[in-house]
């Protein structure tokens, strides 16, 4: 039993090292890459929050959010978005993909 006990703290502490050891090693990738190239623009503050954000040109406002808008794809989903960002008061142009082509708002 005594044996048993001792594999397993070996085991654990062993794969506590290997975790140790992985994380060490991405940190470092991480700070040379972000040192190779730097992230363009600037952290601003939007509402108390911190946005990264690159400012150039001299046209109107755009913000461009991609990803899942919505959890569940569609004309009325979509439609409800469109209400949740009206107060933006800009010009709104919804572009989303159906799982049977392109469909533009």
């Amino acid at each position: 039993m005594r044996l048993a006990i001792k594999l397993l703290l070996a085991l654990l502490l062993g794969l506590a090292l290997l975790v140790a050891l992985v994380q060490w090693r991405a940190a470092r990738h991480e700070a040379r890459a972000e040192a190779s190239h730097p992230p363009e623009g600037e952290i601003m503050e939007v509402d108390g929050l911190p946005v990264h954000a690159k400012v150039i040109g001299n046209g109107p406002d755009l913000v461009l959010i991609t990803g899942d808008l919505v959890e569940h794809p569609g004309p009325v989903t979509y439609s409800h978005f469109r209400d949740l960002i009206a107060p933006l008061e800009m010009p709104v142009y919804l572009i989303y993909m159906v799982y049977i082509g392109l469909v533009v708002m």
